[in-house]
């Protein structure tokens, strides 16, 4: 089954600094509502510690705990969502 819906929110390029070579990746960020008739959602073997996430947690995430988020999803959250940075005390 396909995703349906989706709504496209942004696109980047990231470039990583690894010691043989510079990666570099595009990101296309969409937004799809999840639906139990569309079945299990299957992630590439590339992925992990998946977790699903609203709007709101990933705000808090981003506030209380930016160390535990991945390159590509900080810069997720600051260019597409416009997260703020400051933490909360």
């Amino acid at each position: 089954m396909t995703a349906q819906d989706l709504e496209f929110l942004g696109a980047f390029w990231f470039e990583k600094d690894c010691p043989s070579r510079i990666e570099k990746e595009r990101f296309r960020v969409y937004r799809v509502p999840y639906r139990s008739s569309m079945g299990p959602v299957r992630l590439n073997e590339e992925q992990v510690n998946e977790q699903w996430l609203g709007v709101k947690d990933l705000a808090d995430l981003y506030r209380d705990k930016r160390e535990s988020i991945s390159a590509p999803l900080l810069k997720t959250c600051k260019h597409i969502f416009g997260f703020k940075t400051e933490r909360k005390e």
